[in-house]
């Protein structure tokens, strides 16, 4: 990363005008310091500290990563299928489809998208790879995923998450029609306490079968599963069941799930999400609805619209499962954010205010006084900022859905 020191920059120390001008976090700050040849002006290595800059001057910053404690990657080159929507030096957004989990987990080591991106770069002979989601969907959520290229690019649009710059557009298909048509939810989540459906259905002396990860229960000499009820479960057309990762079967609740759920909770933190229903089938009661989470928690748009009784087609969690969708029914359509290569205009200095007072005497008190900021720290207006939007359209089993259920509706 090169930058070139303007008149209007002549003066500043160096510190100052890599966290203000060019939008360096002082971790990035840092750790460019402590890296040999991370920071060099006019081709010479200079402290960060104390350095005094003047116009002309060419200030250069390894941003690279390199095997030499300051990254790590573990992630493991599997060759995926993978869309891209865009690619620079600094970004790579990616169209990713359902059923792949964004970063690799206990269980999922080699089938995510940071596996399929650890792959490309292996290829470009680009190691060791560093896997930077900028923003992290749900596995079985499809769309829009953008991945930062280098640390300082992911500090920029860490810092623009952190402003709302970064604007996302979903569509959901949901079971029941919103009403009213459009609105906000805005309701607090967080993550639920106590028991599971697991442990409701062993109070009851029902018995889950615990099915190994994606492997089908296949029955002695070719019998049919027998549930504790003697009814035999039948798999559809023939076929085997095959489980979700750690999921039971329990014969009278179904599937239940055993993971991490999110609630609407009074103890929890601020979630916001704005929606608007784009069509109907009041038939199938069915809707297709165009989401924008101004917040961004775990599973918030799920969570919100089971909520306000709308839960995502197919989405076993908070909802039910569907024989339409193999799973929930949530696309990110759009992403916007302001053009990581641009730094973003620094935020009003905080003013802090002083805890003595004076007197009317003349004379110091001790009343305290408020430390709070002015004027408060806001983002930029959005004229300011060169946006970057990506789009990706509905893909095939939503848009199928789509056809069928809302033949009129103008489908992303």
């Amino acid at each position: 990363m090169t930058a070139v020191v303007t008149g209007e920059d002549a003066g500043i120390t160096l510190s100052a005008f890599l966290k203000r001008r060019l939008g360096l976090s002082s971790a990035s700050v840092r750790r460019l310091r402590y890296r040999e040849g991370g920071i060099t002006r006019n081709g010479a290595p200079v402290p960060v500290k104390g350095t005094l800059l003047a116009a002309g001057d060419v200030i250069v910053l390894d941003v690279s990563d390199r095997d030499d404690g300051g990254c790590f990657s573990g992630v493991i080159p599997v060759d995926l299928p993978l869309k891209i929507i865009y690619e620079d030096a600094l970004i790579t957004v990616c169209d990713k489809p359902a059923g792949m989990p964004a970063h690799p987990v206990r269980g999922h080591l080699d089938d995510t998208l940071g596996n399929a991106l650890a792959y490309r770069a292996e290829g470009r002979g680009q190691r060791p790879f560093v896997f930077r989601p900028v923003m992290r969907l749900d596995s079985d959520t499809s769309g829009v995923a953008p991945v930062a290229r280098d640390f300082v690019t992911a500090g920029r649009m860490s810092d623009a998450l952190t402003r709302g710059l970064v604007k996302k557009i979903y569509y959901a298909v949901c079971e029941g029609i919103p009403g009213p048509a459009s609105g906000t939810v805005d309701a607090p989540i967080a993550r639920t306490a106590g028991r599971g459906p697991l442990e409701e259905a062993r109070d009851v002396g029902r018995q889950p079968f615990v099915f190994d990860e994606g492997q089908p229960f296949v029955c002695d000499e070719g019998q049919p599963f027998v549930c504790d009820e003697g009814q035999p479960f039948v798999c559809d057309e023939g076929q085997p069941f095959v489980c979700d990762e750690g999921q039971p079967f329990v014969c009278d609740e179904g599937q239940p799930y055993t993971g991490s759920r999110m609630a609407v909770s009074p103890e929890g933190k601020r979630a916001v999400t704005h929606y608007e229903t784009v069509a109907v089938n009041p038939g199938a009661c069915l809707s297709l609805v165009r989401l924008r989470p101004e917040t961004g928690r775990t599973h918030q748009i799920r969570v919100h619209m089971a909520y306000i009784g709308c839960p995502l087609l197919g989405d076993f969690i908070y909802g039910r499962r569907s024989p339409l969708i193999g799973r929930h029914a949530l696309h990110c359509a759009e992403v916007s954010f302001p053009d990581p290569s641009v730094p973003l205009p620094p935020l009003p200095r905080r003013r802090r205010f002083s805890s003595r007072v004076t007197a009317g005497d003349g004379k110091e008190g001790s009343a305290p006084m408020p430390s709070a900021c002015s004027p408060e720290s806001v983002s930029p207006p959005e004229t300011e900022v060169k946006r970057l939007i990506f789009r990706s359209p509905l893909p095939r089993d939503m848009a199928d859905i789509c056809r069928e259920y809302f033949p009129g509706a103008v489908i992303p």
